[in-house]
């Protein structure tokens, strides 16, 4: 896990009353799911949140998936809640970060075929709403990886000493 800048109480109630209008601070956790990402359980008064503090990610890269995540209906994603100011994104000590409603589950080790199949119900769903989507955002064309490049990233991968970077390229 990268590191992220501290969150308190205090800040976050800091945060909260600057950005958004959700009520009182009832309780706040850290999720320990997120690799590129701080993410945390935030509860209050109006409801169950999600902070993300985007410790990876560039702010071009951030922008993208909420424009993705405002293009989608009728699935369950989160969709990002807009601050005070009318913007999605605010700086936490120069990360980008943005808040959307909590959504439960459970990580699951071993998955059933009626839950492999509603992934790919899902995903399905996704790509025919994704199929025409344009972005004006440049975004890293991840997957034309070939198998031939992956075999060598993956190899040159193994020698890299230095944790953060591995961790990098792991992350990749």
């Amino acid at each position: 896990m990268m590191h992220a800048p501290t969150l308190t109480k205090k800040r976050l109630e800091t945060v909260l009353a600057q950005h958004y209008r959700l009520g009182r601070l009832r309780s706040y956790a850290r999720l320990k799911k997120g690799l590129g990402n701080a993410l945390y359980h935030v509860s209050t008064e109006k409801g169950d949140y999600t902070l993300k503090i985007a410790i990876r990610n560039n702010p071009v890269r951030v922008r993208y998936e909420i424009d993705l995540l405002n293009t989608l209906s009728r699935l369950p994603t989160p969709t990002p809640l807009k601050t005070r100011q009318g913007g999605y994104l605010f700086d936490y000590h120069g990360y980008q970060s943005f808040m959307y409603p909590f959504l439960p589950g459970e990580h699951r080790k071993r998955m059933t075929p009626t839950m492999l199949k509603d992934v790919g119900i899902f995903l399905g769903k996704l790509h025919f709403q994704t199929e025409g989507y344009t972005s004006k955002i440049n975004r890293f064309r991840f997957y034309d990886i070939t198998s031939k490049n992956r075999g060598v990233i993956m190899r040159d991968s193994r020698r890299v000493k230095h944790p953060r970077l591995r961790e990098a390229v792991e992350y990749m």
